[in-house]
């Protein structure tokens, strides 16, 4: 979490709000380095993913009290005999 005090007028973050958002967003704790996936495989997303997503989303509309939502999980042939949606 950052903490960042600005002192201004609102007429002066209004016309200057493009710059500090790119200042704000741009602050980085030292020794940061930026993650790359160039060069790397990307893992295969098989039932036990797809199922930890699922809880997930399910867990996370409980917490939020989040009364519904849809989405669609496409699962190869090979993993399932049934199309599955949550």
């Amino acid at each position: 979490m950052d903490l960042v005090i600005l002192d201004g007028t609102e007429p002066t973050f209004e016309k200057r709000s493009a710059p500090i958002g790119t200042i704000v967003q741009s602050l980085r704790p030292k020794g940061y380095q930026r993650e790359t996936f160039a060069g790397r495989k990307a893992q295969a997303l098989g039932p036990r993913q797809i199922a930890q997503m699922k809880s997930f989303v399910e867990n996370s509309m409980k917490m939020l009290g989040v009364p519904g939502c849809r989405s669609r999980w496409w699962i190869p042939a090979r993993w399932s005999s049934r199309a599955d949606s949550a």
